[in-house]
């Protein structure tokens, strides 16, 4: 049976202005209109910028905020595996995931850069600022024309890596395939 994965597009065409999703402490709103065009709009800007392709990883140390929601559809467009990781570790912790995981770009929030500051993997990487100033990812998703309307994800890509709380020793990545989440 062949899933159809790019279900964003999906209702973006049956419910457009319908609301996708909602922030529960600003009540701001992003219709699956508005989510579509700004997934596809970062995707163009993860795929020129920051040269990310199908089967990077990118990771991700922020809050909830909308804007992990379209970076997560952008690399489902992109076929990159998004890594969140806990922004309540300490920076060994931190220093691990990054490590296991291998990400091509790290996406996080300035409240976090003093954390990140302190492992030796920050310095390595490509790096981005989920949002808050001019050069920040959001503020350059808001200025993209282009658009990046492929789906270059497969049922059996990794969508996401999710690490487990690591009981008898480091966390394990658990591998979500783009199946597994339909």
């Amino acid at each position: 049976m062949k899933f159809e994965l790019d279900w964003l597009k999906k209702w973006n065409l049956y419910s457009p202005q319908a609301a996708a999703l909602v922030d529960g402490d600003t009540f701001r709103t992003l219709s699956y209109s508005e989510l579509y065009q700004l997934s596809q709009k970062m995707a163009h800007c993860l795929h020129s910028v920051f040269h990310v392709r199908k089967g990077d990883r990118v990771a991700l140390l922020s809050q909830n905020q909308l804007e992990i929601f379209v970076l997560f559809f952008a690399c489902q467009r992109l076929g990159a595996t998004l890594v969140p990781m806990n922004y309540r570790l300490a920076s060994p912790e931190i220093e691990f995931l990054l490590k296991d995981s291998q990400p091509s770009l790290l996406v996080y929030e300035k409240e976090f850069l003093n954390l990140l500051s302190q492992t030796t993997q920050f310095p390595k990487l490509q790096s981005v600022q989920l949002s808050g100033d001019s050069s920040a990812l959001a503020e350059q998703v808001t200025k993209q024309t282009e658009l990046f309307s492929d789906f270059a994800a497969s049922e059996e890509d990794i969508a996401l890596i999710l690490y487990t709380s690591g009981t008898t020793g480091f966390p394990k990545g658990a591998l979500l395939s783009h199946r597994m989440l339909h």
